[in-house]
């Protein structure tokens, strides 16, 4: 004969209350304010020297950016001249 097999799937063991993410969560832990930096001057001058190699690269995201938006808000005057 053949052996018989538990029908029961094993439980899983799960917290009672999971919140977003890992690690889980409550909301009044989410509601806290972030981390202060403790020499906010010396960490923005640090980021300003760390990102001057790509300064003409943002500079040229922001032209087309500001393009884009101006291109997105005139182009449908345009068309309701045009028709």
């Amino acid at each position: 004969m053949s052996e018989q097999k538990p029908t029961t799937r094993p439980q899983v063991a799960q917290s009672p209350m999971r919140g977003f993410g890992p690690g889980g969560g409550n909301v009044a832990r989410m509601m806290q304010a972030g981390e202060k930096a403790k020499d906010f001057k010396g960490t923005m001058k640090s980021l300003i020297r760390y990102m001057r190699p790509f300064r003409y690269w943002i500079l040229a995201v922001v032209i087309f950016a500001i393009a884009s938006t101006t291109f997105s808000i005139i182009s449908p005057k345009l068309l309701g001249h045009m028709t």
